[in-house]
């Protein structure tokens, strides 16, 4: 669990570890080093979204604070700890406004904004459990204390004493140079790395018992209402008096058990995980032998046949090579994929075991819920994502059709006996449809007929051309949705967003597809993209991890997937604009353009499956769908030159 213990700003382990509203943490001396003045609230009558409270721009009072900048999500904060400005007293609608924060500190990792008070960093809630695991981790592999006085620019030394007056560890020349055994410093109490921090978490352990509304009293309840740990006299004489409130070490009981019950489904996951990558691992080999079997088949069968067949053998010989190099190739990114996953699973779930043992019950609430949701969070991922089956197989289903006539040797290729002839229909009808191909590719079809007689054999393999391009249209069966007769207009009814999918889907090839804005009043958020089969169709697209998405308003633009923002663009659109979508599973690339100029990119690596056209707006927006287009070749090599 390493990577969970080391601050994402000093990659160094955590030391006073705050949190963040975006639920990540920082050292204090980061946060305070990436603290900034706030920047004074804009307003004006034509900035920003009517949106309801569900989407991304909600407009209740906690978000009155309007914090942007050119580096923000575009998404407000809904959720603060009580240290931060903002933070309701008593969660009442009649409590005045907010003040204005004082300061802002901008996450590394999200680039989220936490605003802050006149404290700054120093108001920020400590993350305790997470210094007692830190705590913890040093101490069992007995890592070295760095020195605190070192120069920043250079790799602090190690720690040689602590002073349990100063509360500060100094390497050998740091002593020498800023504490002197002499003068007043030379009554000073220094001591070994160890016992200070013994030192330093006997008075952790003393502080973080108390309330921090009454300092002589211990917290023995929570608070459901507000979520804090409280003591008795905030109960009955403080603003918790009419909340919902349980008894701590109840509810800190009840809270490690569904971890823990969650944690038990998560190393099910991992240990699932491990013997499949073994799995994989070993299907390497499978292919390699399965090729050579292969290659002795083409070599026995080209062998037999006339002299003009030599020069074609050496052809499919490399064919097979290159299908065992794709294989392996593929195999090994797909090991190499999991076992990343594997490992940051395995991090979050030994994490997660250490926080369990913390034996302050007030310490563990306070970073319950951050460590449920991180559970869940990756436990939905393993869900998505994670498919227990190799993404090739392993076999070489591929023989020669050696009945074939010496003058079709110049056509001879390979024919799949297992995959290829799957039975479509089987009836009276002499006309079916099928269904589920790809577009731009050949099929090869066979036909027999039946009656009480038998069976006639099959006929001679016949060749079928799918369209070159892609067509589709809207679906949605949702009743504020209203999709036109043809399919290719669709409106809102709901101030919410709704989620409108294609009516196909696509696992391979480029396609390009086109809306055109019909009605745009300038104050929604319209996102276009795509999205899984199964995606929650009442959430703006892009929310869940199924959904990739470029959500964009009359000023700007942002690139979302699983929630997350990322690539924030200047440039909106207005009422007759066209919005280009260009899918290119090859280069595992979803570009987006808006009038023909390239407005951002989302990468779709490690992506598989069927992912469909989808598109979320509300009922300030008309859009028109234009299918069946040819990606011109000047959008096709722009997000290639941008990833260059």
């Amino acid at each position: 669990m390493e990577e969970e213990l080391r601050c994402s700003q000093c990659t160094g382990y955590y030391h006073v570890p705050v949190i963040l509203v975006c639920r990540h943490a920082l050292c204090l001396a980061c946060a305070g080093a990436l603290q900034k003045p706030a920047a004074p609230p804009a307003r004006s009558e034509d900035e920003g979204s009517v949106a309801p409270a569900e989407d991304l721009h909600e407009t209740s009072e906690v978000d009155k604070l309007s914090v942007l900048s050119d580096a923000d999500s575009g998404v407000s904060c809904s959720s603060r700890p009580t240290s931060l400005v903002g933070a309701p007293e008593g969660g009442s609608s009649s409590d005045p406004p907010p003040p204005p924060p004082v300061y802002t500190i901008t996450c590394p990792q999200c680039s989220v904004l936490t605003p802050t008070d006149e404290a700054g960093a120093q108001g920020l809630t400590r993350f305790k459990v997470l210094a007692a695991v830190v705590d913890k981790h040093l101490e069992r592999y007995q890592v070295a204390e760095p020195c605190q006085l070192c120069d920043a620019a250079t790799a602090p030394r190690p720690a040689q004493v602590f002073c349990d007056q100063c509360l500060v560890f100094y390497c050998g020349p740091c002593r020498e140079a800023c504490h002197p055994a002499r003068g007043p410093l030379a009554a000073h109490w220094l001591v070994s790395v160890a016992e200070g921090r013994a030192l330093l978490r006997a008075r952790r352990r003393e502080r973080e018992g108390r309330c921090t509304h009454h300092p002589q009293e211990h917290v023995s309840m929570y608070c459901l209402t507000c979520r804090l740990p409280v003591c008795v006299l905030c109960l009955h004489h403080g603003r918790h008096h009419a909340h919902d409130v349980h008894a701590l070490n109840a509810v800190t009981k009840t809270h490690k058990t569904e971890l823990s019950q969650a944690l038990q489904q998560l190393s099910e996951k991992a240990r699932a995980a491990t013997e499949f990558i073994h799995t994989l691992k070993t299907l390497s080999e499978e292919v390699h032998g399965n090729c050579r079997e292969v290659e002795g088949v083409i070599v026995a069968q080209v062998d037999a046949l006339v002299e003009a067949l030599q020069a074609r053998r050496v052809d499919l010989i490399n064919w097979v090579r290159r299908q065992r190099d794709a294989k392996v190739h593929s195999l090994r990114d797909q090991v190499q994929e999991y076992t990343h996953t594997l490992q940051s699973t395995t991090a979050t779930i030994h994490f997660c075991i250490e926080a369990l043992k913390e034996s302050d019950p007030a310490s563990f609430m306070e970073a319950q819920e951050i460590l449920e949701e991180r559970v869940n969070a990756m436990s939905r991922d393993w869900d998505q994502n994670m498919v227990s089956e190799p993404r090739v197989p392993p076999h070489f289903n591929l023989t020669l059709d050696d009945k074939t006539l010496l003058t079709a040797i110049q056509q001879l290729t390979f024919i799949q006996l297992k995959r290829t002839h799957i039975e479509v229909y089987s009836g009276e009808q002499t006309v079916c449809t099928i269904d589920g191909l790809h577009f731009n590719s050949i099929y090869r079809a066979r036909v027999r007929a039946f009656n009480s007689t038998g069976n006639s054999p099959f006929c001679e393999p016949l060749c079928l051309q799918t369209a070159e391009v892609a067509w589709f249209t809207f679906e949605s069966s949702h009743p504020d949705v209203t999709v036109s007769a043809t399919g290719f207009t669709v409106s809102c009814d709901s101030y919410e967003h709704r989620v409108v999918l294609g009516s196909v889907g696509f696992s391979r090839g480029a396609h390009y597809w086109e809306y055109t804005l019909e009605r745009y009043d300038g104050n929604a958020d319209i996102a276009f993209g795509l999205g899984r089969i199964d995606i929650c169709k009442e959430m703006i697209l892009g929310k869940c991890g199924g959904s990739w998405s470029m959500y964009i308003d009359s000023e700007r633009s942002w690139l979302m997937h699983g929630g997350e923002h990322f690539n924030r663009t200047a440039g909106g659109v207005r009422a007759g604009d066209t919005v280009g979508l260009l899918l290119n599973l090859p280069e595992k690339t979803l570009s987006f353009f808006v009038n023909g100029e390239l407005q951002g990119y989302v990468s779709l690596a490690g992506v598989t499956g069927v992912l469909y056209p989808a598109v979320s707006l509300n009922r300030s927006v008309v859009l028109n769908l234009q299918t069946g287009l040819h990606p011109p070749q000047a959008l096709v090599e722009t997000p290639v030159a941008a990833k260059t």
